[in-house]
């Protein structure tokens, strides 16, 4: 008799565990849920004459460029990059600005792209000072939390190669824009560089 109510218990717990498992919603933040690419540029469109940019992409002090093309992390494309130098006599202020994209459809808007953070980019203190998006036409830009490439003449990942997660009010828009701003001080050399920027949703 104690056996058979033994086994009715571990039977009764197998399956609760298996209906409160079967009850649980996934939360796509946190696990490894396919995401859809949206939109890549990859900068190397065969109309696209240096220093000019891709249609829609514009900016100050920034320009394509064919020279230390991407590499060392998966789905570089190589050929062109955009590029911003150091000035060896001037203080300025290069921002460079995306195409405005459609993520209408799609939630957990995420972004990665490749960096190469010369060497000497950051000798007198050159950065990149802020990553941010606009959803209102380039009226307001929403800063963008983000870990910096390593400043080591290589290419890689942004962001450690971690997608970086954008905020709610970036899902299911008809119109989001990136910016990057770079503030240079004078030294003699150091550029940065971006590729392969990839914009990514989960379906809704």
């Amino acid at each position: 008799m104690k056996k058979i109510i033994a086994a009715a218990s571990v039977l009764f717990v197998i399956l609760s565990t298996n209906s409160c498992t079967k009850d649980r919603v996934p939360n796509p933040n946190s696990l490894n849920v396919a995401q859809t690419t949206l939109f890549n540029e990859n900068f190397d469109e065969t109309t696209i004459v240096a220093p000019n940019f891709p249609t829609g992409w514009y900016a100050s002090g920034w320009k394509s460029d064919s020279s230390n093309f991407s590499a060392n992390y998966t789905g570089a494309s190589g050929v062109r990059n955009l590029v911003v130098s150091n000035d060896p006599v001037n203080t300025l202020t290069d921002t460079l600005y995306s195409k405005s994209f459609v993520t209408t459809g799609f939630n957990n808007i995420k972004v990665i792209y490749g960096v190469r953070r010369s060497t000497h980019f950051s000798d007198n203190g050159s950065s990149i000072v802020s990553f941010s998006y606009s959803i209102d036409g380039g009226v307001t830009w929403i800063p963008v939390s983000y870990t910096e490439a390593t400043g080591d003449s290589n290419w890689y990942l942004v962001n450690a190669g971690v997608r970086i997660a954008l905020q709610t009010n970036a899902a299911n828009v008809a119109s989001i824009r990136f910016r990057w701003v770079a503030h240079t001080n004078p030294t003699p050399s150091g550029t940065y560089r971006i590729d392969d920027f990839q914009l990514l949703g989960t379906a809704m």
